[in-house]
């Protein structure tokens, strides 16, 4: 070794230690290469696959949310139709009612003022048969008094005086009636 001083002291100069030292690398990587590398890639595809099967799930799943919003957003746009429908017919129900009950209203009216009507013309012609008969009474009354009493003019005339003021305070009662 003192040959060789400088040679000793150089680092460059490989020496039995590096041989040793590259074999171990070697060794290592062969180890790495052979038995690790397949494992950790091994494992590494076994993550890719659980990350592949979880995006696809999750694809599918949003795939099935937005299927099922779509479903829902029929199925609201369908109830709010139907609702609209409902409220439509339930309005067209109570404007019916309203105008059928306007009519019944109005024939039953109808019907009161023509009962009424035909009562005051009941009323009415019994007041004129019952005048009737009171001036039918007034006459044969008067004809009794004059066949009864003495042919006098001036007791005549008292009496045709007074009968015609009967007829007249009966006059004046059928014209009230009408």
């Amino acid at each position: 070794m003192a040959v060789f001083p400088l040679l000793a002291s150089n680092f460059l100069v490989p020496n039995g230690t590096i041989i040793v030292e590259v074999g171990a690398f070697i060794l290592t990587l062969a180890v790495l290469a052979i038995w690790v590398l397949p494992w950790v890639d091994g494992k590494v595809k076994e993550r890719q696959a659980i990350i592949k099967s979880s995006l696809d799930a999750a694809s599918e799943a949003k795939k099935e949310a937005e299927e099922i919003r779509k479903n829902r957003d029929t199925m609201l746009s369908d109830a709010r139709d139907k609702a609209r429908e409902i409220v439509a017919q339930a309005n067209r129900t109570a404007d019916q009612l309203r105008t059928d009950g306007e009519h019944r209203g109005q024939a039953e009216f109808e019907r009161l003022v023509a009962a009424a009507e035909s009562e005051i013309e009941r009323a009415r012609l019994m007041a004129i048969d019952e005048l009737s008969a009171r001036m039918g009474e007034l006459a044969m009354s008067l004809a009794a008094r004059v066949v009864a009493r003495e042919i006098d003019p001036e007791r005549h005339r008292d009496l045709v005086e007074e009968s015609v003021a009967a007829f007249r305070v009966a006059g004046v009662a059928g014209e009230s009636v009408r």
